[in-house]
């Protein structure tokens, strides 16, 4: 959802999404 700053639905997701965003 947001690009640098996480909302709640960014946390709520699968561990594998946050970590994929991050490397993306």
């Amino acid at each position: 959802s947001g690009r640098q700053i996480y909302s709640l639905v960014d946390l709520t997701t699968l561990p594998t999404l946050q970590i994929n965003r991050i490397s993306v």
